[in-house]
């Protein structure tokens, strides 16, 4: 019967099954367009949700913050992301969180907009305790993200 659907009743068709099997919880599930930041954030901020889920979406938003406009979308409409992400970079145990972390603000640094966010909340005054981290990458990429912040007028005045 499926096959002599029309495209969208097939679409119908299995959007309306009842017997879905629940999405488990150590997978990262990706919603489209703006509820994927809702996903991402939930997510994030959690305390119950494992490492290897926070490291699985931190990759995710890495992959998403390779694009200009993208990045623009996590600092000025949700930029309850960028916060949690630099909370996650000062305070995670797994190096490989404060990895990711630290490459997500490496991109962070490249917009003007996420620098003027950067600077209103204060975050380079948190950054000392980073600089302190035994992963050198960790460092590398921070060093790396303060040069793009130094790009911009507003960013050398304040360094």
């Amino acid at each position: 019967m499926e096959r002599l659907l029309t495209s969208d009743r097939l679409i119908s068709y299995h959007r309306n099954r009842l017997d879905i099997k629940p999405y488990p919880k150590s997978e990262l599930n990706i919603a489209y367009f703006n509820r994927k930041y809702d996903q991402y954030y939930t997510h994030l901020s959690s305390s119950e949700v494992e490492d290897s889920l926070k490291l699985k979406t931190l990759k995710e938003i890495y992959d998403d913050l390779q694009l200009g406009d993208e990045i623009f979308k996590y600092t000025v409409p949700f930029e309850s992301l960028l916060l949690i992400i630099f909370n996650l970079l000062k305070t995670s145990k797994n190096d490989d969180i404060r990895l990711y972390t630290s490459m997500c603000f490496k991109q962070f640094c490249k917009i003007n907009f996420s620098i003027c966010i950067i600077n209103n909340k204060g975050l380079l005054l948190e950054l000392h305790s980073i600089f302190c981290d035994l992963n050198s990458d960790v460092k590398l990429y921070l060093i790396e993200g303060l040069i793009y912040y130094s790009e911009y007028r507003e960013g050398k005045e304040i360094l």
